[in-house]
């Protein structure tokens, strides 16, 4: 049978001669034509042909594609860059060939590749299959994800404290996926870099720990990973990207707090919008969800229409609803659940009081050691976040 190719975006003139050899000759077929790192995780191929100039050419994505048996083979010009066949090497392909190779020698190489690929011998008759023993449970890192409508809701204050609370318990990160207006870095007091961007660009290159991109936030016990610079950096990052970021920290924090964007609509007037793609990603992804509204009844109808896009977004967690500056009185604390629990059913609900004190914490770049406001999140945290299991 004929190989099935995924040839990946090159500004050289090398996949199109391959194509059209290929179209006219046979010998393979091309199964993907990549625009980027999703059309080669999504589609079945046999070997990647990529080349030393992609731009999402990574170490880590040769370890994703080559876990799902593929292979992958690298193209290099060695008059346009002397150590490009080295950084392919680098990069863990099965092989190379230079871009100006015929596409019989592409072919060759390709069906070398193939024939390399070690092959898994099962024995004529297994006999039956035992039983597998009963697994222990073992422990699942909790992501967290807090999150709510425009206007001030306080979602990165609850996000702040949410992680002090949980620190107190064990290994906790607090991570800002905000693409609309990034601020944990200036709420802190903590510098713009390292950031989201460096985290992701060490995990796609292996090039250290992402400890190095932690900030160890003064006076409290959790580390913290500050969003873009800018909102301009957002076209740079990809949900996967994200994604696969904070799947790496979970293994090496008990909790990870993840602040998301105000912004999680897929469309508006009938154009899509990728940019806020990453935090309805992470929404999905996450074991718990916390949406924070303020307590009024404007409030409370932005934030109902917030759950709303994001219960759309896929398979997402129940919410627990935090309402925050609600008002002292019970009469309407009463109306305010109402409301809500008419339209929604939260896996919990709490009121956040309106703090004068938080004001100094905010305006100090600190995280708040005393109040009402902290002492109503560390009650609900105590309550209704369990350690993982």
């Amino acid at each position: 049978m004929e190989a099935e190719l995924a040839i990946a975006l090159s500004a050289r003139e090398w996949p199109d001669r391959l194509r059209r050899f290929l179209a006219d000759h046979g010998g393979a077929r091309v199964r993907v034509a990549a625009m980027g790192p999703e059309d080669l995780l999504a589609e079945v191929y046999d070997v990647l042909v990529i080349d030393d100039i992609c731009s999402f050419l990574t170490p880590r994505l040769v370890d994703l594609v080559t876990q799902q048996n593929r292979l992958v083979l690298g193209v290099y010009d060695p008059v346009e860059f002397a150590d490009g066949k080295d950084r392919l090497l680098e990069c863990g392909v099965a092989d190379v060939v230079e871009s100006d190779a015929d596409p019989e020698e592409f072919l060759k190489v390709i069906a070398r590749v193939i024939a390399s690929r070690p092959t898994i011998e099962l024995p004529a008759d297994p006999g039956p299959v035992p039983d597998e023993p009963e697994a222990e449970p073992v422990s699942t890192p909790a992501i967290v994800v807090v999150g709510g409508p425009s206007g001030g809701v306080g979602a990165t204050e609850v996000g702040i404290a949410l992680a002090a609370r949980l620190s107190r318990r064990a290994s906790t990160v607090l991570v800002e996926v905000d693409e609309s207006a990034p601020s944990l870095a200036q709420r802190l007091g903590l510098p713009l870099y390292p950031n989201l961007r460096t985290a992701i660009d060490i995990l796609d290159h292996r090039s250290g720990s992402l400890e190095r991109a932690l900030h160890r936030v003064p006076g409290q016990s959790f580390v913290a990973l500050p969003g873009l610079a800018t909102p301009r950096d957002w076209a740079e990052v990809r949900a996967r990207q994200v994604l696969d970021l904070i799947r790496e920290l979970s293994l090496h924090h008990v909790h990870v707090v993840v602040n998301v964007g105000s912004r999680i609509e897929g469309e508006v007037f009938g154009e899509s919008l990728p940019r806020y793609g990453v935090s309805r990603a992470v929404i999905s992804s996450g074991d718990r969800l916390v949406a924070v509204g303020l307590g009024s009844p404007v409030g409370v109808a932005r934030l109902l229409e917030w759950l709303a896009t994001a219960t759309s977004a896929g398979e997402t967690p129940r919410a627990d609803i935090l309402v925050n500056r609600a008002p002292s009185d019970q009469f309407r604390r009463g109306e305010l659940i109402q409301e809500i629990t008419r339209t929604y059913a939260p896996a919990s609900f709490g009121f956040l009081p309106d703090d004068p004190r938080l004001g100094s914490y905010i305006w100090d770049g600190s995280v708040a050691a005393k109040g009402r406001f902290k002492k109503a999140i560390d009650r609900w945290v105590d309550r209704f976040i369990g350690d993982p299991a």
